[in-house]
């Protein structure tokens, strides 16, 4: 029996202590060090679930979300790492014809981001994301930078949510940067068309205005009381990230080529974003 089936088999048991067991071993065969730390926080992540649920500390339903996502994350290292030929120093070495995926999008768009991710697993495609790859405790930015770095794609999901998002606005950038000096290329996926409206941009960056007056006003209610403003002056930076740059994301994506992954028409985008990956 392969590794892989034999994790496999030990997940769909529900034994991930032994999945876990197993990939722990063979990171540690073979020197993989990333994935060796990355399982080592796993299973802390798995301990410390039993003995919550064991304390009552969780109930049946967060204990079961958590497994959820343990498995899903033992499910993506499987993928990421069995059956490729490990390189000696420690690293892992993507397949010639295997790409990496980065999906950028909005947490209100986490369903559409599911469903892309499960459609690009089906073909044999690592993807990254961070309800899979992001370890609690990780510094967010750092691992958004290294996880672009290392992908092929970036699929960024758009939305009116995703464009009003100082996240998916960074992450494009950041793309968009990534562009220049490594193999990373930028595919826009819409669910909505309103970066194609006349008068889209003003009717978002009159939305994002509303929520700048909001800020300051809670700022200078705080001031009065004599109150910390850290967290408010970072929402206000983000905002106006968003005026800022958020004409130059929408412009490049009226000048290229955007995927319409809406509902009626998923599976027809879906299919052109695998024969882009695969071309």
């Amino acid at each position: 029996m392969n590794l892989d089936q034999e994790i496999g088999n030990a997940i769909q048991r529900g034994d991930l202590q032994h999945a876990i067991e197993l990939l722990l071993k063979y990171a540690q065969e073979n020197g993989l060090d990333d994935l060796y730390n990355d399982i080592i926080l796993l299973s802390g992540r798995y301990h410390r679930n039993e003995t919550q649920l064991n304390r009552g500390i969780h109930d049946n339903r967060d204990y079961t979300l958590e497994s959820n996502r343990i498995n899903s994350a033992l499910t993506h290292y499987i993928k990421q790492y069995i059956g490729e030929e490990p390189s000696g120093s420690g690293k892992h070495k993507r397949s010639i014809n295997k790409q990496t995926i980065f999906i950028s999008y909005s947490r209100k768009d986490i369903l559409v981001a599911d469903k892309l991710k499960k459609g690009l697993l089906n073909e044999n495609v690592d993807v990254l994301i961070d309800e899979i790859g992001l370890m609690p405790g990780e510094n967010i930015e750092s691992w958004i930078r290294k996880s672009i770095k290392e992908s092929d794609y970036v699929i960024a999901i758009i939305s009116e949510d995703s464009l009003l998002s100082k996240w998916v606005i960074w992450e494009a950038l950041y793309s968009l940067q990534a562009q220049d000096f490594s193999q990373t290329q930028l595919i826009a996926a819409y669910i909505d068309d309103i970066f194609l409206e006349e008068g889209g941009v003003d009717k978002l960056l009159d939305k994002n205005d509303e929520q700048i007056k909001s800020i300051r006003l809670r700022i200078n209610q705080r001031n009065e009381k004599r109150r910390a403003i850290d967290d408010l002056e970072n929402d206000l930076k983000r905002l106006t990230t968003i005026n800022n740059r958020l004409p130059f994301i929408v412009q490049w994506l009226k000048e290229h080529l955007s995927v319409n992954i809406t509902q009626e028409a998923f599976d027809s985008g879906m299919a052109r974003i695998i024969a882009k990956i695969n071309s």
